[in-house]
């Protein structure tokens, strides 16, 4: 058995929160302050002994070292003696019922979930009383042996959805044997059954099997999930409820109701009394209150009444990766330059990586070289005005700085810059595609195709930004931002490839058209069911008319209103 003798300290580690916020924070302005000075790569291939992560593992080893802290509070203490103790309870198995009428909406979300809130609310009132767990719908199954472990069984309940039924159907007398077998063999009294279900469709025998198990002494309740009005079935797909509702062979939505007389029988059979589950209340304390009216028996256990301290183990961690964070300095050792451990971004990062280096990856200019040029006046101006995301004014100064002198680079990729923030990819495109022809030299006419291609990676022309990629890297091998967007952008031209060869199978075949036009006659009509139905026969021959898959969910939903209204 393992516990923390102080859970509240745990409470501590939501701080980790706000500290992530302030480090990113930090993380931001410094990357700000960096790009005031010039372009990030190349200030860092200016700077190659600057380390570029030991932020990073600071703050990673910090914040281990701070929730191993916390857990050392915490005391986290294992089981060592174990000792009999005796407490007076009764058996009580719980029923419930996961047939697909529950998921009818008449109490919200469903009658399910509403089931399973009672259910959970009733274990957090026992104290001292067994308790198990049956499943039943066409069949029943024992999910929980009978057990004080109410944590397991709370843990358990959660999981039961309607899907775990093999078997449609309200088998009640099959989940009443099935209760009588958990039972003790031989045991005549102590021992309730609580059955929650709406009790339709249920099998013939469930008044018989009542009468059986009330014979050995065991006390049956029921609550009743729904209302007697009754409500339509929702279809459920990926767990979430559409707007489709369960229909019969003839088309028509099932209604479903709750069977109030049946399951009063069966209560009135065992011995117990009828609850109604509605919404918005639950008769918790009612039942308890009947459990407690019962003959109570010892329930023998084993618990532990001595635990041993292991706080030791997280304190030693914590003070052993403070250690190491301490030495972690914001300088790289020159011992150890050509370790290659502090990497800014290793292989195989994945999509988001790119997916950030498109949306935020361009390059902003050669603005590094202002420590070899004295930049012009405009090109000053535009800088400023494009630091402070004034795109429109920075396009207007960089465009003055380029009819000034139309060689100069730096006017030339900053505009591009500006024009490609504004959403001009096409332009922006053109202006990088004539900065890598004024290029100098092979990193900055890299630099210039990667922004290109970028750009018309925005504008979707796929093969062209794969071939922009493909000239930067030729000219820049290293550069592994543009060889993570060439990954993404072939990645997207077969994507696109294969979208359009989908599109072109999709069309609809001239039956499909004629069927079309014939439903489309019977609508004008106001023919519904004939249309829904001539659809429905035309996919079962033809599955192009899976084209027109919209009109046909519009047909039933129509439907579907027409028998709400009747």
């Amino acid at each position: 058995m393992i516990k923390f003798e102080h859970p509240e300290a745990l409470w501590a580690l939501l701080l980790l929160i706000p500290f992530t916020g302030m480090f990113l924070w930090f993380m931001a302005s410094r990357k700000r302050a960096l790009r005031a000075l010039g372009d990030e790569r190349l200030i860092h291939r200016l700077t190659p002994d600057k380390p570029t992560s030991k932020h990073q593992i600071k703050f990673i080893l910090f914040a281990l070292a701070y929730t191993f802290l916390v857990l050392a509070l915490a005391n986290l203490q294992l089981g060592r003696k174990f000792e009999k103790v005796k407490r007076q309870g009764v058996d009580l198995m719980i029923a419930i019922d996961i047939s697909e009428s529950m998921l009818a909406n008449d109490l919200k979300p469903n009658r399910l979930a509403q089931a399973k809130q009672f259910v959970s609310h009733l274990i957090d009132e026992l104290s001292g009383d067994r308790v198990g767990l049956i499943i039943f719908a066409g069949n029943a199954y024992l999910q929980v042996p009978l057990t004080t472990d109410y944590v397991a069984v709370k843990s358990l309940l959660k999981t039961i959805d309607t899907d775990l039924a093999p078997t449609q159907g309200t088998a009640i007398g099959a989940a009443i044997r099935l209760a009588d077998e958990a039972f003790e063999e031989g045991q005549t009294k102590y021992k309730a059954l609580l059955i929650i279900s709406d009790g339709e469709n249920h099998e013939g025998d469930a008044l018989e099997a009542a009468r059986e198990a009330a014979e050995k002494g065991m006390l049956i309740l029921t609550v009743g999930v729904g209302s007697p009005e009754g409500s339509p079935i929702p279809i459920y797909r990926g767990g979430r409820p559409t707007s489709e509702r369960k229909r019969d062979r003839n088309g028509s939505i099932v209604f479903s109701k709750l069977n109030e007389p049946m399951l009063q029988q069966i209560a009135a059979t065992g011995g117990g009394n009828y609850f109604r589950l509605t919404q918005g209340s639950s008769d918790v304390k009612a039942v308890v209150r009947e459990l407690e009216s019962m003959e109570q028996k010892d329930i023998e256990e084993r618990m532990i009444t001595d635990y041993e301290h292991k706080y030791q183990w997280f304190l030693a961690i914590a003070i052993l990766l403070l250690t190491i964070e301490y030495f972690v300095t914001e300088k790289r050792n020159r011992m150890f330059s050509d370790w290659r451990i502090f990497q800014s971004r290793p292989r195989g990062t994945g999509q988001l990586v790119i997916f950030l280096l498109l949306s935020a990856g361009l390059s902003t200019g050669l603005k590094a070289q202002i420590f070899q040029q004295k930049e012009f006046i405009e090109v000053r101006k535009g800088n400023k005005a494009y630091q402070q995301g004034d795109y429109v004014k920075a396009e207007q100064h960089f465009r003055k700085a380029d009819s000034v002198f139309a060689q100069n680079l730096k006017a030339k990729f900053n505009l591009g810059a500006s024009v490609y923030r504004l959403g001009r990819y096409q332009q922006a495109s053109e202006i990088f595609e004539e900065a890598a022809r004024l290029a100098p030299d092979s990193l900055t006419r890299a630099m210039a195709l990667h922004n290109m291609g970028n750009a018309l990676m925005q504008l979707k022309e796929y093969p062209k930004s794969v071939e922009a990629y493909k000239q930067a890297l030729r000219l820049n091998p290293r550069d592994e931002d543009t060889r993570y967007n060439l990954a993404y952008a072939l990645q997207m031209m077969q994507q696109d490839e294969n979208d359009q060869q989908d599109q072109q199978k999709m069309q609809p075949s001239e039956y499909a058209k004629k069927l079309k036009a014939q439903a489309d006659t019977l609508v004008l009509k106001r023919q519904y069911q004939q249309a829904y139905q001539l659809m429905q026969q035309g996919l079962r021959q033809d599955e192009t008319v899976g084209y027109y898959n919209d009109f046909i969910t519009r047909l039933g939903e129509i439907l579907g209103i027409k028998a709400d209204e009747s």
